[in-house]
């Protein structure tokens, strides 16, 4: 308890009292600031009133955060914020038709120190942009006749992505850019009328993917962004028939991946880019649950003795794993959002008894835990949105009085606290959509008064 010192009593006190007192004060209020929990402000109501502006896919560049938001006059655009209010502004409007609808924006990637992004401007389609934050800088780069640039992924600072064309055969490509009309070009093109490049991963500056060809089915390829180093790694399911990788995740320069193959159903493999080195490590399939911690990959696999649970994997099959049975039996934990903060991992998981709700893991099965059983007893906190920034989780959950709002975790139950009710009472925030900078994290939340805006904490 803080006892209050009358004002008078301050004067009697002399100067040098004075002085350490203040002292006292300001070493409390920064221990406070170490411990307590971070500050929690709106950062701008870019739609006035209850409206909302909906702000998604927050991308970081630098320092700045580029996302899309709807507000009154223009309907969605690109927007950018470097975590203040004045600093949060509208980049270009791309699409200048109705404020109802504005421009459709999606596929935010950072690349070559700027911002890549699919949009619709009302005349050419969707089509590839670049952005450096400014409006002259804020162009597109490919130009019709196709169906649209997909699956935009950073390799070593260059932009890959795919194409389906709209010409004879709807051929499927695969291109890359710069950031310049001349320097976005295509690279290979692969199996007219079929699928396109996709499952994109980069090692390095190698590209791995999914590529599909008459000659081999859908198989592993790897790309240099040139035609001449656009090639198969290995035909899995020889012939052409399809290994369909999936689920690829780069480990210490390792490529990880799914696939299935004569022998396997399903089936976790290996590649350093080469044939003889790409090789089947274990039959148990990776899900799109999936992380590495150093040169450790975890991800969720099912077996049909423990259902759906944490699996670990150093490359070799007796190092490939079950981690932990959490919810015992055939059962499965499910568990999903895999986020490691330093060497620890959270995930969500349900063990049967306290619903679904945090856990933590250090990859052995003694050193995977419940957190806290936030919402108690067998009902569900739905931990999700996780994100670790200056050495804490962040993530969305819910309890009965909050409602789903905005916790922080330093991985034991006393660490494991609300950080704020946005929305007060059990209504919710449903803070999500994080983004790191400058030490700030933005994210979207309703705080019930402003509907759906940017918000920041500052850990």
């Amino acid at each position: 308890m803080v006892r209050r010192v009358p004002f008078q009593s301050l004067i009697r006190a002399g100067p040098v009292r004075v002085m350490a007192l203040v002292a006292a004060l300001s070493a409390l209020a920064s221990a406070g600031r170490a411990l307590g929990a971070p500050r929690v402000t709106l950062v701008k109501d870019i739609y006035p009133g209850l409206f909302e502006s909906a702000p998604m896919g927050l991308t970081r560049v630098g320092k700045t955060v580029f996302f899309r938001a709807h507000d009154p006059a223009h309907g969605s655009q690109l927007w950018k914020s470097d975590g203040t209010r004045a600093g949060t502004k509208l980049v270009r409007v791309i699409h200048r038709g109705s404020p109802r609808f504005g421009a459709e924006l999606g596929d935010l990637t950072r690349a070559s120190g700027m911002l890549f992004f699919v949009a619709y401007d009302g005349v050419h389609g969707y089509e590839l942009w670049r952005s450096d934050g400014t409006r002259l800088g804020t162009r597109r780069l490919t130009r019709a006749p196709h169906r649209g640039p997909g699956n935009l992924a950073n390799v070593g600072g260059t932009l890959f992505f795919s194409l389906s064309s709209r010409g004879p055969g709807n051929d499927a490509e695969l291109w890359k850019s710069d950031g310049t009309r001349s320097g976005t070009k295509l690279v290979r093109p692969f199996r007219s009328g079929d699928s396109p490049p996709g499952e994109f991963r980069g090692v390095g500056r190698t590209l791995f993917f999914a590529g599909d060809t008459r000659r081999y089915g859908r198989e592993l390829w790897r790309s240099d962004g040139t035609a001449a180093g656009t090639r198969l790694v290995r035909d899995i399911d020889p012939g052409p028939g399809s290994s369909l990788p999936h689920s690829l995740k780069n480990v210490g320069g390792t490529l990880f991946f799914g696939a299935f193959d004569p022998s396997h159903q399903g089936a976790l493999w290996k590649s350093d880019g080469t044939r003889s080195g790409t090789k089947f490590v274990k039959e148990v399939s990776p899900g799109n649950a999936l992380t590495r911690i150093g040169g450790t990959l975890f991800f969720r696999s099912y077996a049909s003795s423990t259902g759906k649970e944490l699996w670990r994997s150093d490359g070799t099959s007796a190092g490939t794993k079950l981690v932990r049975d959490v919810n015992p039996g055939r059962v499965s934990s499910h568990p999903r959002y895999l986020q490691h903060v330093g060497r620890t991992l959270f995930f969500q998981a349900d063990d049967g008894t306290h619903g679904a709700e945090l856990w933590r893991s250090d990859g052995t099965r003694s050193g995977t835990k419940l957190v806290k059983d936030i919402n108690p007893g067998n009902h569900d906190s739905d931990a999700a949105c996780l994100t670790g920034i200056a050495g804490r989780l962040f993530f969305q959950a819910f309890d009965p009085t909050h409602g789903f709002e905005l916790w922080g975790s330093h991985g034991s139950s006393a660490g494991t606290k609300l950080v704020r009710d946005i929305n007060p009472g059990p209504g919710d925030s449903y803070p999500c959509d994080f983004s790191r900078v400058a030490g700030k994290l933005l994210f979207r939340a309703d705080d019930g008064t402003h509907g759906s805006e940017l918000w920041k904490a500052i850990p």
